[in-house]
């Protein structure tokens, strides 16, 4: 809920603190006090245009600070979370300053953020609702329907089988248009897989050949470093052999030494097993170098073959065979295409048939409530003297081309004014003050499946009085026994209903005038109701007239 609106420097507001307590708060004052001023001040902080013709004259700037209550549960602490922000104990503060240029800066909580995050947020905070209310329109008439009988389970499940459905069919049309391409081109792609399997591409090939071609271009010059290796280690005068002759001096001179030099004669001898180790793997690189028959021409067909290939379709040598693999899978496509079409098509069938099972039986609940929610909205006609209207649902089926998420249907809220007249969308049947009798109606059925904290109301008893402004002043209070109410009214009997009732005045101090907004003790409530039914001249009768309203509201 609303807790508090701090307003400084908006038009002709210096500084104005308003705490917000739950139920109906009213918001009375003459005509040109400035009580639309504080919804265009909700207004910025809530998101909407900036102008600077907000700005009052004179001041740096303006500041509008909003803070709410909210449940975890709430809708707008979603997307808060979404945003990285979070809140503490429960308090969202949203803020916007505007400067007299025209910009302007939003935050919540102290933390920057744009204007249109606070748009996003006050969805799911504040209603606001005139004679041409918003929630009238066609376009939200099926969700406002389905929350009311509690349905979203239903729509869920509508949903899911809804996408599924489509993901079916965007599978057929995929495979569709592939298999009519792979047919088209099955001359192309048995040709190209055959040329490639001739060829038979390998992964890593194009890399271990350069490698490959690189040893052989210095074959030559690798061929004589080994066999002079070889001849300087294994020949009469190499390595091996003076490293034998110096064992058998140092083998003799152990013996006469009584052993003194065995772990010098030891080490030698695991030096020459390493030698000879080192001889055999020697002697296999000469054997290999000597077996190894693939010649650098033919190595260089072999790379230019594999090179041309990829150039001719567009790939890395190293693509080759994934594209090898890609166009047999689409020539195997051509051979069991319509096989695999009808599988396809089956699936569509079936994923056809549970979304029509899922949203007939949405249909049918939707089809039960809106009866219900018809009857009772029309149960709430007569005491706002529409005793002879009607409030109709309808819910009207579509044709399959229209199907989609939402189901089989539209829904439509209708009114009949007069019994024998034709029902019709309110907007068009309705006057101006029906209007608003039929949507407070609705909204008082409707009131525990809102997602808004708060709920403003503004002269929506605007061309009606005695028992029917008291209808809606009752309406409006029995509404604030579930979400917060706020209204504008001119009407002392609406007034006389409210828990907490505010003033709104001008005065003038040194030239300026500015905005005042009071809270008004009981006697001051009844000062102001007598007022609001005498006019300037407030006459013991108006103060009788005003005793009595507040003691029947109570």
């Amino acid at each position: 809920m609303l807790e508090r609106l701090i307003i400084e420097d908006i038009l002709l507001i210096d500084r104005l603190e308003l705490d917000f307590p739950a139920g109906l708060t009213v918001l009375t004052g003459e005509t040109g006090a400035g009580k639309s001023i504080l919804l265009d001040a909700l207004g910025l902080a809530l998101g909407e245009r900036a102008s600077p013709s907000l700005v009052r004259p004179g001041s740096k700037g303006a500041s509008v600070s909003a803070i709410f209550t909210l449940p975890e549960s709430h809708p707008a602490t979603f997307l808060l979370i979404e945003q990285g922000l979070t809140l503490e104990e429960g308090v969202l503060i949203l803020r916007r300053t505007l400067s007299p240029d025209g910009k302007s800066r939003a935050f919540v909580n102290d933390r920057p953020v744009t204007a249109s995050l606070l748009k996003d947020l006050s969805l799911s905070l504040i209603e606001i609702h005139g004679q041409f209310d918003q929630l009238l329109q066609a376009s939200a008439h099926r969700q406002l329907l389905d929350s009311y009988a509690g349905l979203d389970s239903d729509v869920s499940d509508v949903e899911t089988a809804w996408f599924r459905l489509e993901h079916a069919r965007k599978v057929f049309e995929e495979e569709s248009r592939s298999l009519q391409k792979a047919q088209e081109n099955r001359d192309f792609l048995n040709h190209a897989v055959q040329e490639m399997e001739e060829i038979s591409p390998e992964k890593g090939e194009e890399e271990r050949l350069l490698q490959e071609r690189t040893y052989l271009t210095h074959h030559a010059k690798i061929s004589e470093a080994l066999q002079e290796a070889h001849t300087m280690i294994c020949g009469e005068a190499g390595a091996e052999m003076a490293l034998c002759k110096g064992l058998n001096r140092l083998e003799k001179a152990n013996s006469h030494a009584q052993g003194r030099f065995q772990e010098l004669f030891d080490l030698l001898s695991r030096s020459l097993a390493d030698m000879e180790e080192g001889i055999s793997l020697l002697e296999n690189a000469l054997q290999s170098d000597s077996d190894d028959s693939q010649s650098l021409e033919s190595l260089e067909d072999r790379l230019f073959s594999l090179k041309a290939l990829a150039r001719k379709h567009g790939v890395s040598v190293e693509d080759l065979s994934d594209l090898l693999e890609r166009f047999r899978e689409e020539l195997h496509k051509t051979e069991k295409g319509d096989a695999h079409l009808q599988v396809l098509q089956n699936n569509i069938v079936q994923a056809r048939g549970i979304y029509l099972e899922a949203a007939k039986c949405l249909t049918d609940k939707r089809q039960k409530a809106a009866h219900q929610l018809a009857q009772k909205v029309t149960s709430e006609l007569p005491p706002l003297k529409l005793e002879k209207a009607n409030f109709l649902v309808s819910v009207v089926p579509l044709q399959e081309s229209q199907w989609g998420p939402g189901g089989l249907e539209s829904v439509e809220f209708q009114v009949q004014t007069n019994k024998g007249l034709a029902s019709g969308s309110l907007s068009k049947i309705a006057s101006g003050g029906e209007r608003s009798r039929f949507m407070l109606a609705l909204k008082v059925i409707l009131s525990q499946q809102g997602l808004a904290s708060l709920v403003v109301f503004d002269e929506i008893d605007a061309g009606v009085g005695g028992a029917v402004a008291s209808a809606i002043g009752e309406r409006l209070a029995r509404l604030g026994e579930h979400i917060q109410v706020l209204a504008i009214t001119h009407s002392p009997q609406v007034a006389s209903y409210a828990s907490r009732h505010y003033v709104v005045s001008k005065a003038e101090s040194k030239g300026l005038t500015t905005t005042q907004v009071v809270a008004l003790s009981p006697e001051e409530r009844r000062e102001e109701v007598a007022r609001m039914l005498s006019g300037e001249t407030i006459t013991p009768e108006a103060r009788a007239a005003a005793e009595a309203l507040l003691n029947k509201a109570s």
